[in-house]
């Protein structure tokens, strides 16, 4: 996908949202750019030496909302495509396109958000590429200054490569807080169980823990880094570390 391409079905994407939304409705989206480097990007086991890579990541994402029940809820939908570059393997290189329905609800202190959506995810080699939809429930309770958010998701994904078609759920969970009024620091834990048509190893475990800051620059202009420790386990096979640094630059509005 050229970069005219992907200019072109951003463009494309804000417009359909924009007709498709009722009256009175409200849109957000946002932008971002960055890189994300895996010191062992190609999984190699313990007592190996691990083959790194670095990864460039452009994202666009646009959507609107539709207010219920007295401004405690809202209807909501979404489009997002995202572009990933490699430095070594690049014929892992994709492009991916989805999409997200949900409701939103307000829950004392907190609030819940339940989405449906799906992803298109496209490679130079067409037999690599896959569709993946997917559910999320997502809790958050605190205040301004200081939350927490608990979510769950169930995938269920379909390729013509084995490694591509997979059902599986994930749980995470995130302590964030304001340590500053433009600084946003965040503390994860994430834990993934994938089960693949492959027999030799049908199961991947994946458990990640993750430190995040991300500081406001300006009106909806942000920057961020942070820095994942994963440790993958396979049934049956051999388990792999994995350290994952990243950073980048975005801005939202609405």
């Amino acid at each position: 996908m050229t970069n005219n391409t992907i200019f072109k079905v951003c463009c494309a994407a804000i417009m359909v949202t924009w007709i498709a939304l009722p009256a009175g409705a409200a849109v957000f989206g946002g932008i971002d750019a960055g890189y994300v480097h895996d010191n062992n990007f190609i999984g190699a086991p313990v007592g190996y030496p691990p083959v790194s890579d670095t990864a460039q990541i452009y994202s666009a994402y646009v959507g609107g909302y539709k207010a219920t029940d007295g401004g405690r809820g809202a209807w909501l939908g979404s489009v997002n495509v995202r572009v990933t570059r490699l430095q070594r393997y690049t014929s892992l290189d994709n492009d991916l396109f989805g999409g997200t329905i949900g409701y939103y609800h307000k829950l004392g202190v907190g609030s819940m958000l339940a989405t449906i959506g799906g992803q298109d995810i496209r490679y130079g080699e067409a037999a690599e590429d896959f569709l993946l939809y997917f559910t999320r429930l997502r809790f958050k309770q605190g205040t301004a200054r200081v939350w927490v958010t608990e979510n769950a998701e169930f995938d269920d994904s379909h390729g013509g490569q084995a490694p591509n078609a997979y059902r599986g759920y994930s749980v995470w969970g995130s302590l964030n807080g304001r340590a500053w009024s433009s600084g946003t620091l965040s503390l994860s834990l994430a834990h993934s169980d994938d089960r693949y048509n492959i027999s030799a190893t049908a199961t991947r475990i994946t458990n990640v823990a993750t430190c995040a800051l991300k500081q406001q620059l300006g009106d909806g202009v942000y920057a961020r880094v942070s820095y994942s420790l994963e440790h993958v386990t396979i049934p049956g096979g051999q388990a792999f570390h994995a350290n994952l640094f990243a950073a980048g630059v975005g801005m939202m509005f609405g």
